[in-house]
């Protein structure tokens, strides 16, 4: 599976290993190209991390719905109303998963961090823009 963080000014990117290690790769955004262009990069780039993913993450800074349409991303213009999933699936021809980004770091955290010790927590990402994922498994 293939993560990517699609932010302002830079689009990260990362696999894991042989369950070791994790191999990454960051291009810029470019944001005055447009969705189609930034859409083609990202694509490319996953194809460069692994020519046949089974699976990619993508993580954005904006409101998307569960089906990955894209309703609103502040700080990269032309994506409103897009479904990234299905546009990213048609690049790469894998299976494609969209989440607002400070979602999705709440969630590495309740699975995979500090936030395992804890009933709930707040995460902020900070970068071009600020997010919050809450957790609450309070009964």
């Amino acid at each position: 599976m293939i993560g990517v963080d699609f932010g302002g000014t830079r689009i990260k990117l990362g696999r894991v290993v042989d369950n070791r290690s994790v191999e990454t790769t960051v291009v810029h955004t470019q944001a005055a190209s447009g969705p189609s262009e930034i859409l083609d990069l990202i694509a490319e780039s996953v194809l460069k991390l692994e020519a046949r993913p089974e699976a990619v993450g993508f993580a954005i800074p904006g409101v998307v719905s569960p089906k990955g349409l894209c309703w609103r991303l502040p700080n990269v213009p032309g994506f409103e109303g897009l479904n990234l999933a299905e546009e990213l699936r048609g690049r790469i021809d894998c299976r494609v998963v969209v989440e607002n980004d400070a979602t999705t770091a709440a969630l590495a955290e309740l699975h995979l961090g500090h936030g395992r010790r804890y009933s709930s927590f707040l995460v902020l990402t900070l970068g071009t823009g600020i997010g919050g994922g809450l957790v609450n498994r309070l009964s």
